[in-house]
């Protein structure tokens, strides 16, 4: 590998045994070391190579000036970036006395050393504060360059071999070679000026249709803590719209870590009831994420859930206290709580009417419906599946599925159709079970078409047809499977 590297210039067996040794024949860092010689000369071999591969990586970038900058620029926007990205960073320009002075500064150190050698601390405060009459303000903004230097310093890097290049500015994309080096250009930065520059990341994201989580990604990493909550949770809820349950319990885990690590160094805040509602709101849907992904009984889900029940108990919000108890209440019907179930719903019931809430009334009322279904209470389950009916206009029924994880009509018709099965209505249970299923196969929304299929397979068995149990049985588990 030496040779194909050095193959215009010869290097001698000595040469190429001590960068062997020194390197453990580590690909990436014999190649650095090969570079490094071939660009210093190979007397005093052994002095010249560096002891890391880390090191040598920092010293690799620290010797290309500009483009160092540039590098470390693109190793906050992650191992690949795009050219228009990098530009919007990067900022506009600055004076070219200040990028001088800057960069003299920079290249210095407090002892004469360079950002790397004394560990990314560069003392360019004075000249950052300086403000609109000699400088930029934004630590983002200390070294920026115009697009003309942008370019220059990205061809520098790609001829070093650092970054592989696709297509042409504004419309190239760039990847660092190695994820070390761009660990490297990374770990080179002053804390806060990496924070100053994920911001501006993150800003520079928000003007485009970027994914909620790369957005996020850079709040956290900017150490904006608010910011960083609100995009997790959007991230966290658009995926379990789209039933991506690993995604969400991902997102929304790291929201909920956010925030109670923020809840937990500051005092009281002025908005806390807004945050205690933000909180609960991120608990009760990571509850449901891990509900459709870890099953109903699982412990995950529990201590989810138990955690939202705790956070309710101490907000005002109907709306968020709601859908924490509906996701307690679940759990408690598939635990074959139902008396507990029942008082619960029951006492939810009474205040979503009373407060005119349409669409809460019909979740609490397909709730009690499936409570009396398995306590045998037939009659009172044809009751509370007809009221729930009454709420699934379709503003309403985009509204629950929101809210609470399902659509209430496919799921209330495949009540109802049991149901009606079981007080000898056997045609009219025929013929809701087929619109339950077709009406949950048009909505394509994974977690509202499992209970149509498990109602249906159940009547099939009442029926006593196995083959056509068995049919449903085998949709159902397709189906949760496309799910993970």
């Amino acid at each position: 590998m030496v040779g194909e590297i050095s193959s215009r210039q010869a290097l001698s067996e000595e040469v190429v045994e001590g960068v062997s040794e020194r390197t453990g024949g580590v690909p990436l860092f014999v190649e650095e070391v090969t570079r490094l010689l071939l660009e210093r000369g190979t007397e005093g071999v052994t002095q010249a190579i560096p002891p890391t591969l880390q090191q040598s990586l920092a010293a690799r970038l620290d010797r290309l000036g500009e483009g160092r900058e540039v590098a470390q620029i693109g190793a906050v926007l992650g191992r690949d970036f795009s050219y228009a990205l990098l530009s919007a960073v990067a900022g506009p320009a600055v004076a070219a006395a200040d990028y001088r002075a800057v960069a003299s500064v920079a290249d210095r150190g407090p002892a004469g050393l360079s950002e790397v050698g004394h560990g990314g601390v560069v003392p360019v405060a004075a000249i950052a504060d300086r403000g609109s009459m000699g400088g930029v303000s934004d630590p983002a903004l200390r070294s920026a360059v115009d697009d003309r230097s942008l370019q220059t310093a990205l061809e520098r890097l790609a001829e070093a071999g650092l970054l592989f290049v696709e297509g042409a500015p504004p419309n190239a994309s760039y990847r660092f070679k190695h994820a070390l080096i761009r660990d490297a250009a990374y770990e080179s930065l002053l804390k806060s000026r990496r924070q100053a520059l994920h911001r501006r990341a993150a800003e520079a994201l928000l003007s485009t249709n970027a994914e909620f989580e790369a957005i996020a990604h850079h709040f956290t990493e900017a150490g904006l803590d608010d910011s960083a909550i609100k995009w997790w949770g959007r991230a966290g809820d658009q995926a379990l719209r789209r039933s991506a349950f690993q995604e969400a319990i991902a997102h929304l885990g790291k929201a909920i870590a956010i925030a109670d690590k923020a809840a937990g160094a500051a005092p009281r805040r002025a908005d806390a009831a807004a945050s205690s509602r933000r909180r609960l709101k991120l608990q009760t849907d990571y509850g449901q994420a891990m509900m459709w992904s870890k099953g109903f009984a699982a412990e995950e889900t529990k201590t989810a859930f138990a955690r939202a029940a705790e956070l309710a108990a101490v907000t005002d919000d109907f709306s968020e206290r709601f859908a924490a108890c509906h996701g307690q209440w679940t759990l408690e019907i598939v635990q074959g709580e139902l008396g507990s179930a029942r008082e619960l719903a029951s006492t939810f019931l009474r205040e979503a009417e009373d407060a005119g809430r349409v669409v809460e009334t019909g979740v609490a009322h397909r709730g009690l419906a499936l409570i009396a279904y398995f306590s045998g209470d037939f009659l009172d389950a044809q009751t509370h599946c007809e009221r729930a009916l009454e709420a699934c206009t379709r503003g309403h029924e985009e509204k629950a599925r929101e809210r609470f994880g399902e659509y209430t009509g496919a799921l209330v018709m495949s009540c109802l159709a049991i149901t009606s099965w079981q007080l000898g209505k056997v045609d009219r249970a025929r013929e809701l079970i087929e619109m339950a299923n077709r009406r949950a196969a048009e909505l394509g929304h994974v977690p509202s078409m499992g209970y149509p299929l498990l109602f249906r397979s159940h009547l099939e068995v009442l029926r006593g047809d196995a083959a056509a149990a068995l049919n449903s049985a085998e949709a159902l588990e397709s189906c949760a499977r496309s799910t993970g």
